[in-house]
């Protein structure tokens, strides 16, 4: 549909007085190429070159003891270019063992899931229990995938390595944005007071008003589903109220100090690529059946950048960690595209499945299989759960054996965090 003349001239005036005024200008949707293909097919055409994988070194693993539930555990991924003191902090705490017992002790309707010492009372050892404040940093030497659409709280918007960031160009600074999924360290007042012995994420929608405000030190890149589902406090801003309410922390390691069987495998794709700026236009225009009117633009939070297990055979898998065994003969069914993920075992007597229309892929496929694993959780088992009913999988995730074993795998583009919805916080 072509834009009425007057009204793409004043787009255009309005793009000038921007960039004279010094703010990068807002790029008319009609001004960027639509995308070829929708997100998940974009994904699913990616290479290893798309791809990097996780810095075990600033990772950590957290478990948490969930009552009545089992759950994986939260994996984060620290951010050293963005609060380097901080993360050092958080990197010693772990491997001292501070983390473990602790609890989390706020859950906040739309907001934050905040954990740490409910009592104050645990001893930091040498690690200093304040520090300047690390808000943003130079940047000169950061990579920066500028988004087109403006923004109310930057200048200018986009991904630096992985993470989303504002930029002013005018200071040459750059910070982590208040986006899902995103770690900050807890503080009181003053600036200087916070260390890392007490962190949150965020849960509901962004509160970009906190950014330059807080030390933001990392990303959940897998479980923050566990975190989202927990029961909300009750008390002043979301915190717990009786210590019986709190879900204890059983430990946090670095993951580059867990045998390798127990690191965690996974990929997060790069944003400074030709297939992440794809990415990004699958964003803007939207082009599954869903959407009647796809709105040409996008906000800085709206784009998780995705994760992936790392693909099995690929040449990132470390040495050291025996090959996971494959299923004999297997093959795709017809029409379900490449399968390059990491394999669960599933039970059927299921050998073929028509593709549908789904939403949550290009394809699904019905099944009627006795439920042993959960696909969207990385293939971990739920315990004592077991009944028959027809699931819909992403095409991507299903692979027929002549054995009739159903194989599920972990799409790459399911991995996107779960938002909170609900008013609140």
């Amino acid at each position: 549909m072509r834009r009425p003349p007057v009204l793409a001239l004043a787009l255009a005036f309005v793009a000038l007085v921007l960039a004279a005024c010094g703010a990068p200008p807002v790029v008319p949707p009609s001004a960027l190429p639509e995308p070829s293909a929708p997100s998940a097919e974009i994904l699913a055409a990616s290479t290893p070159a798309d791809w990097r994988p996780l810095a075990l070194e600033h990772t950590l693993v957290m478990e948490v003891a969930v009552p009545g539930r089992v759950v994986g555990p939260v994996i984060i991924e620290l951010a050293p270019a963005f609060a380097p003191r901080h993360v050092d902090n958080v990197l010693a705490l772990a491997r001292a063992g501070y983390f473990d017992g602790l609890a989390i002790v706020r859950v906040q309707e739309n907001y934050v899931v905040q954990w740490g010492d409910a009592d104050g009372q645990k001893p930091l050892g040498d690690v200093p229990r304040t520090l300047p404040a690390e808000y943003e940093v130079p940047s000169a030497g950061l990579p920066f995938t500028p988004l087109p659409d403006g923004d109310v709280y930057a200048p200018a918007v986009g991904f630096t390595q992985g993470l989303p960031v504002g930029r002013d160009d005018a200071t040459g600074r750059t910070w982590l944005a208040h986006c899902h999924g995103i770690v900050g360290v807890g503080r009181d007042e003053p600036p200087d007071t916070g260390s890392g012995h007490e962190l949150y994420v965020v849960t509901g929608h962004a509160p970009r008003h906190l950014d330059r405000n807080m030390a933001m030190i990392g990303r959940i890149v897998q479980g923050i589903d566990t975190l989202t589902a927990l029961p909300r406090g009750t008390g002043a801003l979301g915190f717990y109220e009786q210590a019986e309410q709190r879900v204890p922390i059983t430990r946090v390691r670095v993951a580059a100090d867990l045998p390798v069987a127990e690191r965690p495998r996974l990929e997060v794709m790069r944003t400074d690529t030709p297939r992440f700026a794809d990415y990004v236009a699958s964003r803007r225009f939207r082009r599954e059946g869903f959407f009647a009117l796809p709105t040409g633009r996008v906000e800085l939070c709206n784009v998780a950048v995705p994760v992936r297990p790392v693909p099995p055979g690929s040449e990132r898998v470390d040495a050291n960690r025996p090959p996971a065994p494959q299923p004999a003969e297997s093959r795709p069914a017809a029409s379900l595209g490449p399968q390059h993920l990491g394999l669960y075992p599933g039970y059927s007597t299921q050998t073929s499945c028509t593709p549908t229309p789904c939403m949550s892929g290009p394809s699904c496929c019905s099944l009627r299989r006795p439920i042993r694993v959960d696909p969207l959780s990385g293939g971990r088992k739920r315990r004592g759960h077991q009944s028959n009913r027809t699931e819909h999988l992403p095409a991507t995730q299903v692979v027929i054996t002549r054995r009739s074993r159903l194989q599920c795998v972990a799409s790459p583009y399911l991995y996107e965090p779960s938002r909170t919805g609900s008013v609140g916080g």
